[in-house]
């Protein structure tokens, strides 16, 4: 059965209807949220090609070690900060005009656990004469288990909700106040699986942010997550140490 985001169960009081679907003139899937999305799974993926690659080759050099500790410090960047924007940005207002499915927070809960597993497994990665990848794969393939049907569930029955209980112009709102504060990588990423045309052209006119805001506001944060995620993602799926490597051995 297809979810119903009119359905008055969801309703918390009758000064909020699900009156506001209106408003909003691009689809679901073109949404901030649904986008932001796409870019955790991208990398979810990236990460585990480049574990994958490592893998078949069967050796772990240092440099290989230092470039998984440094895309794996920039996804925990990007994962922790969308989820404190979910949990203390949108669910508390969302909460005052439906009701919101508690498997999600619950979720993330879940979720923290899984991260400071893998947090902690490469923190420590060769550590050990003998260390190799194949238990950080492992786990690595669990956590994206766990995480694609999680951010369905907030596609297919939040995001609807909020398109019907809240107007565009009030969502821009709190899009505005997340963005304030994201880390560069973070919306360097959602740049990076978009891609920089279809970002600028589509999605700025889409938001109406100005043309300006790209060199002022975005460009310097796409090249950071390229710089933090994708140059060590390629060194590694290339079996070829990056020229310029910064290691990241602290975990955020």
């Amino acid at each position: 059965m297809a979810f119903d985001p009119l359905d008055k169960k969801w309703q918390v009081s009758p000064d909020f209807p699900p009156d506001k679907l209106g408003t909003w003139s691009h689809p679901i899937e073109d949404d901030g949220w649904v986008l932001t999305h796409n870019s955790l799974r991208a990398e979810m993926v990236q990460m585990i090609d480049a574990l994958e690659a490592i893998h078949s080759r069967g050796t772990l050099e240092a440099w290989e070690i230092d470039c998984i500790r440094q895309f794996w410090n920039t996804h925990y960047i990007h994962i922790h900060s969308h989820h404190s924007n979910e949990d203390e940005i949108i669910a508390p207002k969302l909460r005052k005009r439906f009701l919101y499915p508690d498997k999600v927070e619950a979720d993330h809960a879940v979720l923290v656990a899984k991260l400071d597993t893998l947090t902690g497994m490469v923190k420590t990665l060769g550590e050990k004469e003998g260390d190799f990848v194949t238990d950080l794969l492992n786990e690595m393939k669990d956590y994206q288990r766990m995480m694609i049907p999680h951010l369905k569930q907030e596609e297919d029955e939040i995001l609807p909700l909020a398109h019907a209980y809240f107007s565009r112009k009030e969502f821009v709102v709190l899009g505005i106040k997340i963005l304030a504060h994201s880390p560069k990588v973070e919306m360097g990423s959602f740049i990076n699986c978009m891609g920089e045309v279809d970002f600028r052209n589509k999605f700025m006119k889409q938001e109406g942010i100005p043309g300006i805001a790209w060199p002022v506001h975005f460009k310097g944060r796409h090249t950071a997550f390229h710089k933090e995620f994708v140059t060590p993602i390629e060194g590694l799926k290339k079996g070829v140490k990056p020229e310029e490597n910064k290691s990241c051995c602290t975990i955020a």
